[in-house]
């Protein structure tokens, strides 16, 4: 008995074993889309709220479009350029830690913003895009850039908006000044931004940690002390 049991276990060992590496593979990278998804959604909407803008939803279909796209701007060295066919709005940066500091930069353009006008220049088209009223869905992604030039190995954010914003003559009903009239002080970190930041791990580690006991109830029984 006690030998079929170890034969049993020493099997099971054997399948876990090999499984683990691509486990592990997996499981990081759904945790680092997922903490993506909450930091950037987050992001986006503190700033908006800012400007009593409605909060977004994040999109499934929107974030893997942002992701072929990352991907191929990574494989060209991550020289940046928009997708004009996707009918999508799009921000795009290259060399932030995260996504939370890649949509601050976008947000900062607000100086160069004159909200009395409401005229659309190249140097705001960024900010416009994150506050857009009318925009409802969003979805990010980033991918590491390859290639010789100074961008090899950083990261190339996406962020594509649905509806898309920018549209000439709309500016004055869809970019509010902010709802306090005071703007933000540039590059100000909202609260628990930081704490957030620094979690987004724990599902990684939990489920390795549930791996970890498998093993030690395998030994277990292999040696003859299970059950």
């Amino acid at each position: 008995m006690r030998t079929t049991r170890a034969s049993g276990s020493l099997v099971a060992a054997i399948v876990v074993l090999s499984l683990l590496p691509s486990l592990r593979q997996a499981a990081a990278a759904g945790q680092k889309k997922r903490k993506l998804g909450f930091l950037g959604l987050r992001k986006h909407n503190q700033l908006r709220s800012l400007h009593d803008s409605p909060r977004l939803v994040w999109s499934q279909d929107l974030a893997g479009d942002a992701k072929a796209w990352a991907d191929r701007l990574a494989g060209l060295g991550c020289r940046l350029q928009h997708d004009t066919s996707s009918g999508q709005g799009e921000n795009l940066a290259v060399g932030h830690a995260s996504i939370a500091d890649a949509v601050q930069d976008w947000y900062d353009e607000i100086r160069l913003y004159d909200h009395a006008a409401g005229v659309f220049s190249p140097d705001v088209g960024h900010y416009t895009q994150v506050v857009w009223r009318s925009t409802r869905r969003l979805g990010c992604a980033f991918s590491v850039c390859r290639g010789g030039n100074q961008w090899a190995g950083q990261r190339v954010f996406v962020c594509r908006y649905d509806p898309a914003g920018n549209y000439e003559t709309q500016f004055l009903d869809n970019v509010l000044p902010p709802s306090s009239g005071k703007f933000p002080k540039e590059g100000t970190r909202l609260p628990k931004e930081e704490e957030e930041e620094a979690t987004g791990i724990s599902g990684v580690s939990d489920f390795f940690g549930n791996i970890g006991n498998v093993f030690g109830n395998i030994r277990n029984a292999f040696s003859g002390r299970g059950p």
